[in-house]
């Protein structure tokens, strides 16, 4: 289930969003037992980490497009997520490398299916 809201959203962005409401158009999207409860898009600047401590400023981020959404396969779950997507030219690039950790189109991590 997971698999298949993260994998309707990614396709939904795989073109680029050249407009800032292409990624708040996503909200609309009708996935089964999803429920889109945020789609907007984030201008670049320093991500603001939420953890013990207070606020601290981290990496400087570009724009992107921020989903968040709950996933409920059964009647008694409730999954919360979130997908960040770039926008404009960003969302061109095949490789994507963040923290020394490559990300590349059609690879997936040992474990994951589809």
């Amino acid at each position: 289930m997971l698999t298949t809201a993260v994998l309707a959203l990614s396709g939904a962005l795989l073109s680029p969003l050249p407009q800032q409401t292409a990624c708040e158009s996503l909200a609309s999207l009708n996935i089964p037992n999803t429920t889109i409860t945020t789609a907007e898009t984030v201008v670049a600047g320093p991500y603001i980490t939420q953890g013990r401590g207070g606020p601290q400023e981290g990496p400087l981020l570009p724009t992107h497009c921020r989903i968040a959404a709950v996933l409920a396969p059964s009647p008694d779950s409730h999954i919360e997520m979130e997908l960040w997507m770039p926008t404009g030219s960003q969302s061109n690039r095949s490789t994507a490398s963040r923290h020394d950790c490559p990300i590349t189109k059609g690879v997936r991590p040992a474990g994951v299916r589809v």
